[in-house]
């Protein structure tokens, strides 16, 4: 009864249409929807959905424009855990207990990855640390699993499983890594240029509360057969395009991992920042939008659902 009151009071009190890009409802002012980000071929979504989520989570600690921010997705993807590939897949909570409790030093600003002009000297990334708070929904059943393994939670859904016949052929060398590191050697697992928490939101009033304070929430979403003609090429040009609920007959593909950065709670949509690029940066033929962002019925696809 408490947590239903709480809710009632919680979205009486609230917007009930938000998105972090409308800087006429944020805090200051800002703009905290994350870069829009191209992940190609490969399955390197998760990483991408964690760094997003960090770069709005870092603005809204230091009242910053998202865009002021870059995390290295790249970095994080093949430089975790013993190094992956292309088409290695993560489970959102692996990635976020790896960097929350395990290995906080991957994150890192992408500049560290990036080799000066003049003989490989340091960016000069700052020592400051900054607190972050990231938060994920799932689904219930496995917030109560011993096992929190999203990359199982379904028989036919792997989270960011993208057709791994499709990969790039060729991964990024081990220089990356290397230079990453030794050009922010200041970033140590000691001493982490972030310092990442997360939790669980158990419920719609809760994720909408986050994104109000943090800028954005990583949620699975589930890819079906009917996805990239709802978002055809032309959305590629629109921004205006009706909320995304997957048909009846619609198979499901694969699961991506993705941030909500807005809701409606008129039209019972989230707003969700894909990491399939926008329409000046996507090769692909469906699926994307000018923006990057995309409406998804509250409920569907199991975006954010409790």
């Amino acid at each position: 009864m408490r947590d239903l009151q709480l809710a009632f009071y919680t979205l009486s009190a609230s917007p009930r249409v938000y998105n972090t890009y409308n800087t006429t409802q944020t805090p200051a002012g800002l703009d905290l929807t994350p870069r829009v980000r191209d992940q190609g071929s490969c399955s390197t979504g998760v990483a991408h959905a964690v760094a997003a989520a960090a770069e709005a989570a870092l603005a809204a600690a230091i009242s910053s424009d998202a865009a002021a921010v870059e995390v290295d997705a790249q970095y994080l993807h093949y430089c975790s855990d013993g190094g992956r590939v292309c088409n290695s897949s993560w489970s959102i909570e692996e990635a976020l207990d790896y960097l929350a409790n395990q290995a906080p030093e991957v994150l890192r600003p992408a500049t560290c990855s990036q080799v000066s002009s003049e003989s490989g000297s340091s960016t000069g990334v700052g020592s400051s640390r900054h607190n972050s708070s990231i938060s994920s929904s799932r689904a219930s059943s496995i917030i109560n699993s011993s096992s929190l393994d999203l990359t199982n939670s379904n028989s036919s859904m792997n989270i960011n499983s993208i057709d791994a016949s499709q990969a790039a052929s060729t991964e990024p060398s081990t220089y990356m890594c290397s230079a990453g590191t030794s050009q922010c050697s200041n970033i140590t697992r000691m001493t982490p240029w972030l310092k990442c928490s997360y939790q669980p939101l158990k419920s719609f009033w809760q994720i909408q509360q986050h994104i109000r304070n943090h800028g954005a929430v990583i949620t699975p979403m589930a890819v079906y057969s009917d996805y990239q003609q709802h978002f055809n090429n032309s959305s590629k040009f629109s921004s205006s395009y009706s909320a995304y609920e997957p048909n009846t007959t619609a198979k499901l593909l694969y699961g991506q991992a993705v941030v909500i950065v807005g809701y409606d709670n008129l039209e019972q949509s989230w707003t969700v920042l894909n990491s399939w690029g926008s329409s000046s940066t996507a090769s692909r033929k469906g699926g994307v939008t000018a923006d990057g962002l995309v409406r998804v019925k509250m409920g569907a696809a199991g975006v954010g659902t409790p």
